[in-house]
């Protein structure tokens, strides 16, 4: 802060005295020129330290100051939950969704291909291609589909699609993901700020259906979103993708868990979850009767099973019917699913 005072201080001090020099000395050519030399650095000095601030304040005003950079942040955004299908899911269908109107089946491309779209757009967000086809793989199977198409449900009643099942209702024009993944590609649909409407969320959805990379950036995208909240444990932003940001942060705080930071899913076993803070289950926050989630129970959702539509229910201790994510098989399986990726699609390459 004070640099540029006080290098126009020594200046004048050496200025003074170069000047000093050159009167008394004036007998002898030596202490003159000495006198001259002084002055002439001086100027050249001063003129050096205004250029160098000159130049660093057009660049950044804050590399003037001896302080840290200000550096700006996305906020994290807490997106809804979804219990994903898996592979061999039964079309899991949040509750107060119906499956109404016809099923029409979509032809679909080649699981190379898609694998390699997942490779793409995870790269494009930052994030491991082999923990995102891991997870895809467990949402679909690596097939661009909705979720219930396996139950010949209709695109219609869906709520997440494409091959890493992302949802749609998430995406508003106002979220920090859709608006990177606007300028990556122009073609994403417009739609409100606000809360989107059906017709809306389900443009967006034919485009995450037709883009397999564009689905796998935004999926990566909110993976790497859960990952900023877990200390950087891949572990827990695995679960977090699964259940949810906000419903994995209700139970880490409730029952005082602290993830441990940095473990990455391929270094991890399922002996890891512990530390990473992976619950068996999970209570959904959002869903079941108020207050969702099973607070008092510190966000455990006990007994639940899979119902008709693949949606884990249970019940609270005062017998509220709550919803849950069977968390520690969905990590388990991504973990068991790396190395396979890996060695099918090479996803570990740069």
């Amino acid at each position: 802060r004070y640099g540029l005072s006080i290098g126009v201080i020594a200046a004048t001090i050496m200025f003074i005295w170069g000047g000093f020099i050159y009167l008394v000395g004036s007998s002898g050519m030596a202490s003159i020129s000495k006198g001259k030399d002084i002055m002439s650095d001086a100027i050249i000095g001063l003129i050096l330290l205004f250029s160098a601030n000159l130049i660093l304040r057009t660049l950044n005003p804050s590399l003037t100051i001896m302080r840290s950079l200000s550096v700006m942040d996305i906020k994290t955004e807490l997106l809804d939950n979804y219990v994903p299908e898996g592979p061999m899911g039964g079309g899991a269908v949040i509750g107060g969704d119906s499956a109404s109107g016809d099923f029409v089946p979509v032809q679909q491309v080649p699981k190379p291909e898609i694998a390699k779209a997942i490779i793409e757009g995870s790269k494009l967000a930052g994030v491991d291609p082999c923990i995102m086809l891991a997870i895809c793989e467990h949402e679909t199977g690596l097939r661009s589909i909705w979720n219930g198409y396996l139950a010949k449900r209709p695109k219609s009643s869906a709520i997440a699609f494409g091959a890493c099942q992302v949802i749609a209702k998430n995406l508003r024009s106002d979220n920090p993901i859709v608006q990177m993944a606007k300028q990556l590609f122009p073609d994403f649909p417009a739609v409100n700020s606000g809360g989107l409407s059906r017709p809306d969320q389900l443009k967006i959805g034919d485009w995450l259906l037709s883009n397999p990379k564009g689905g796998a950036f935004v999926g990566a995208m909110i993976f790497k979103a859960g990952l900023r909240t877990t200390a950087g444990n891949e572990l827990t932003a695995i679960a977090a993708y699964g259940a949810g940001a906000g419903s994995m942060q209700s139970w880490r705080r409730a029952n005082n868990c602290s993830p441990t930071p940095g473990a990455k899913a391929s270094d991890s076993s399922a002996n890891d979850l512990a530390s990473a803070c992976v619950p068996h289950v999970v209570a959904i926050p959002k869903l079941g009767a108020p207050p969702g989630g099973c607070p008092e129970d510190k966000y455990v959702c006990a007994d639940a099973k899979a119902d008709a539509s693949a949606q884990f229910t249970g019940h609270c201790s005062d017998g509220r019917k709550c919803y849950a994510m069977v968390t520690d098989s969905f990590v388990k399986y991504v973990l068991g699913a790396y190395p396979k990726m890996k060695s099918t699609y090479q996803c570990d390459q740069k």
